[in-house]
């Protein structure tokens, strides 16, 4: 499980990296809210 944890993670960086670089922010904030759901982090 950690190595899939660290794969999912650099595949993550490397796509916020390049939406950063397009200017794509809104796609950058819309991820980052779906992975604080997913990993249980999101406001109640």
């Amino acid at each position: 499980m950690p190595a899939m944890t660290s794969k999912l993670n650099c595949i993550l960086k490397t796509v916020m990296d390049r939406t950063m670089q397009e200017k794509q922010y809104y796609t950058v904030v819309s991820n980052a809210k779906v992975l604080m759901k997913l990993a249980g982090l999101e406001e109640k």
